[in-house]
């Protein structure tokens, strides 16, 4: 079952009143965002949609700001109707559109922990652009761990807990002949975490849906630092 899948799942079973809150909280958040580092929300917003242009960018999100609370409050008239829309947005609904996806970033960022945030960020390097190479490479070891499975990740994890470093690479190209090279370090660092942790992060990968992938590939793309910057400004929650 894809995360998102699970995600429109707890919707399904929330209450209309809940949805709401949800969501204009969120809308409250980004809002505040907006007034206090209006930077970091246009910063925010390339990561979820690249290809709108820097020139039109504010002016989407202040519009964004205009439009959405007046769609929310038109929904709230049937719960049904605001799950359809929220699991489909109509395509002209723009503004509707990318709060719905700074929404699903705030998500994929509030299912992770800052320990796993930081080992992917740190162990993977992405090639620039709109995160779709990005979303492929990632893809590799999606695949890998759904094919290895839990068993298999832990013994991989024992046996990189017994290799020197100068083996390392060697023992990976070993284990998974198939990987991009450039996944390789993004193998290593995720073996190299605890086994709990390790293998609550291959379930993760495993369960994320394409556009969750997408969307931390382009997150991927940045720093460590900005990675775990944005995690603390936007889903602060699980921050451990």
């Amino acid at each position: 079952q894809s995360t998102g899948t699970q995600h429109n799942t707890k919707l399904t079973m929330s209450s209309l009143e809940s949805i709401e809150s949800q969501l204009s909280d969120f809308l409250e958040l980004l809002l505040r965002l907006g007034v206090e580092s209006p930077e970091f929300l246009m910063f925010l917003s390339h990561v979820v949609a690249p290809d709108v242009s820097d020139r039109d960018r504010y002016s989407l999100l202040t519009q964004m700001f205009d439009e959405v609370p007046n769609m929310l409050t038109q929904l709230s008239v049937s719960r049904d109707a605001m799950l359809r829309v929220l699991e489909s947005p109509p395509p002209d609904a723009i503004t509707l559109r990318l709060f719905l996806e700074l929404r699903e970033l705030r998500e994929l960022l509030a299912s992770l922990t800052s320990t796993a945030l930081l080992q992917l960020a740190s162990g993977t390097l992405l090639p620039p652009g709109d995160g779709t190479a990005g979303a492929q490479l990632l893809s590799h070891l999606q695949a890998l761990c759904a094919d290895w499975g839990a068993e298999r990740f832990a013994s991989a994890h024992q046996l990189l807990a017994r290799t020197t470093l100068l083996e390392e690479r060697r023992a990976l190209v070993q284990l998974a002949p198939g990987v991009p090279v450039g996944l390789l370090h993004t193998l290593a660092e995720l073996l190299k975490m605890p086994l709990v942790e390790c293998e609550q992060l291959r379930r993760w990968l495993v369960s994320s849906s394409p556009k969750r992938v997408l969307h931390l590939a382009r997150l991927l793309q940045y720093e460590p630092s900005v990675a775990l910057h944005v995690k603390q400004m936007l889903a602060p929650v699980l921050c451990v």
